[in-house]
């Protein structure tokens, strides 16, 4: 069975044994927790709190649920709480009536109602207003609305699945995030791990995004080679996997052979890349160590695995680029010399 496939055993296919493929990709054991809470989530009809930094892919883990659950055939709709305007947060997610207020010329549906019979997803729910956030509690336990300058509620069947990047419990502490509404929506609590946590699944993305692009430019299929993708791999990734997407497009846009090799990525440029990332947690010894051993491994997929090249770049001798290698527990490429 294919990593990135599940079965799921609510199928009626096959005998329940069909398999689904996963929008969540990845190989790793932090790839394969993700998923199977996904298809724990989608068994139920909770309201799912998705958790982690901007650009691991929150809003693909709540479409994935949302394809899995018995929702599927209803309307997914996004909405970035974060992009919205204060004075306008209610009236986008409420609705509103006409003459509420100024330029409210005609009834308003909201994204409550529009979600009807599907999933709403709010994303950066942490941003929400403080004025916002006891209606949205209100919805939440009635499943009824009032749309903003209106009397009448509205009943509204829907599953919410909010998103942040922020540390809500830190900001209930601090009093900027209701404690119930926080409780309210963390029914169910998916963690998405940053890709500096699973780099194991960098090569599969990364070939994922070639191919995706290949596809919708109408090109042959790119692929990236060996060297490349190692490179990728050693990289810190502040921006996740959101990053990786662009650089790999830009790589594609700015190269048009069938091969990526690693001149094609722009790598020293990435704000926070070739930092010291996570170096300065550890003692002197043990950072000294994990410099080497990135700066070698990157060094020799630049050179395509080839020693000399490798030794003449970093100022050494062959001899003594090879007692390095020993040294770190470190093989070298197939065009080592």
């Amino acid at each position: 069975m294919s990593p990135n496939r599940i079965p799921d055993p609510d199928d009626r296919h096959a005998g329940g044994k069909a398999e689904i493929t996963s929008l969540f990709l990845g190989t790793s054991a932090a790839a394969q927790k993700v998923r199977n809470l996904i298809l724990r989530a989608a068994r139920v009809d909770s309201t799912v709190l998705i958790t982690g930094e901007s650009g691991v892919g929150k809003e693909l883990v709540a479409r994935e649920i949302h394809l899995r659950s018995a929702r599927a055939s209803q309307p997914f709709l996004p909405l970035n709480c974060a992009a919205i305007p204060d004075t306008l947060v209610e009236a986008e997610i409420f609705g509103h009536e006409a003459g509420a207020f100024t330029g409210a010329r005609a009834r308003h549906r909201g994204a409550f109602e529009l979600s009807h019979g599907g999933t709403l997803f709010l994303d950066e729910v942490g941003d929400l207003s403080a004025s916002a956030q006891p209606k949205l509690l209100r919805v939440l336990e009635t499943g009824e609305l009032v749309r903003v300058g209106g009397e009448t509620p509205q009943q509204v069947d829907l599953r919410v699945i909010a998103a942040t990047n922020h540390q809500l419990k830190q900001m209930v502490r601090d009093g900027l995030f209701r404690a119930d509404l926080y409780y309210r929506l963390c029914v169910f609590e998916i963690r998405v791990p940053p890709l500096r946590e699973r780099l194991s699944d960098i090569p599969v993305l990364a070939e994922h995004f070639a191919g995706t692009l290949a596809k919708k430019t109408r090109r042959e299929h790119t692929r990236i080679s060996p060297g490349a993708l190692e490179i990728l791999s050693e990289e810190p990734w502040p921006g996740n996997v959101r990053q990786l997407k662009h650089v790999v497009e830009s790589a594609m846009a700015m190269n048009s052979g069938f091969v990526l090799d690693t001149e094609c990525f722009e790598l020293d440029s990435l704000p926070g890349t070739g930092s010291l990332g996570g170096l300065l947690e550890r003692d002197w010894r043990a950072a000294r160590e994990g410099f080497e051993v990135a700066y070698v491994k990157r060094l020799l997929g630049r050179h395509g695995g080839n020693v000399a090249k490798a030794a003449q770049a970093a100022g050494l001798a062959r001899r003594s680029f090879y007692k390095i290698l020993k040294r770190l527990g470190l093989q070298p490429g197939p065009g080592s010399s």
